[in-house]
């Protein structure tokens, strides 16, 4: 996701500002493909957020309550780089990391057991 944001960037604000010297290009006006480009990348994130949950959900690879925690969260992701439309998203992607860490430890735990008894 890190990329996809990079390559946005390279992409559509990259050419805007080395189309005046200095900083003189941050005070032009964008071009209208810039302002596609930013409206296509939201509409994309928050679309990629939702079919990740509703994916997760149908698959049950997740609690169905995380699942739609990060459905909610990509429909206000949106918005997500204004105040505080990034926290639906960014709680429930703690949760999930928190849900996934606790079930790798549950799992490791189960493991040690399974072996210790198989030994005995």
């Amino acid at each position: 996701m890190l990329l996809g944001g990079d390559l946005w960037f390279e992409t559509f604000a990259v050419p805007w500002l080395a189309g005046g010297p200095g900083a003189e290009a941050l005070l032009s006006t964008p071009s209208t493909l810039m302002g596609i480009g930013a409206v296509a990348s939201y509409v994309l994130f928050a679309l990629g957020w939702v079919m990740f949950g509703l994916a997760s959900l149908r698959a049950r690879v997740f609690p169905a309550w995380i699942s739609l925690l990060v459905v909610v969260g990509g429909v206000a992701g949106y918005q997500a780089l204004l105040a505080p439309w990034g926290t639906p998203l960014g709680v429930a992607i703690a949760t999930l990391g928190v849900w996934l860490v606790r079930s790798a430890s549950v799992s490791h735990r189960t493991d040690e057991r399974a072996a210790t008894g198989a030994r005995r």
